[in-house]
């Protein structure tokens, strides 16, 4: 098993424990998702640091089941998010691109990390400050267009304007979709969460 390495880049001359510690806790979350995504297996997965060095802190992780896929969907949709892409990468949900919104911390304050690196097979993910604003961009860069969408209704937002968001059953990537906030249609929409629906407009 090949596994997935990141490499941490200070903007100081060292990496402080607590840079080490909240970016491993985001690195997790955003690995918890992602699998998710891939596997749409509730619990996340067990991870085993496979090394770990100290120069530029590495560290080489892997799920303890081998599922190459996943790791190949990390390193592809960082890619994907890094050059500045307009549509979602597979398996990157709203929740994988919020937590690359919240890394924004890693790179901010008086501990801040200069870049992120993950590496698998000769690939090479380079996440810096300016990743929140290309996650945000995937984000809000919506569209327009009348047509239906099929796939599985899997979160249901209701602060605001209310939206529930669905998997599109081809392309594999979130479709978010507005209702109005009505008691009714609150309770419909929350009945069909899990269910395979068909959305029109």
């Amino acid at each position: 098993m090949v596994g997935l390495t990141l490499v941490i880049h200070p903007a100081l001359d060292s990496v402080s424990l607590g840079l080490f510690q909240r970016t491993i806790e985001d690195i997790h979350r955003l690995i918890s998702d992602v699998d998710y995504a891939v596997s749409r297996e509730r619990g996340a997965r067990r991870w085993i640091i496979q090394a770990l060095h100290s120069s530029a802190p590495t560290i080489t992780v892997r799920p303890s089941l081998d599922n190459e896929e996943l790791e190949e969907a990390i390193v592809n949709g960082l890619l994907v998010v890094s050059r500045g892409s307009f549509e979602p990468p597979a398996y990157f949900t709203e929740q994988v691109l919020e937590d690359l919104i919240r890394m924004r911390r890693l790179f901010g304050g008086c501990d801040p990390a200069k870049r992120l690196e993950f590496r698998r097979n000769g690939h090479t993910a380079v996440v810096e400050k300016d990743i929140t604003d290309k996650a945000e961009k995937i984000l809000k860069g919506g569209y327009w267009a009348l047509g239906s969408v099929e796939g599985t209704l899997e979160a249901i937002n209701l602060h605001r304007n209310p939206s529930f968001t669905i998997w599109d059953r081809v392309s594999k990537g979130p479709v978010r979709c507005y209702f109005p906030k009505t008691h009714e249609w609150t309770k419909r929409v929350k009945e069909l969460l899990g269910k395979r629906v068909m959305v029109r407009g």
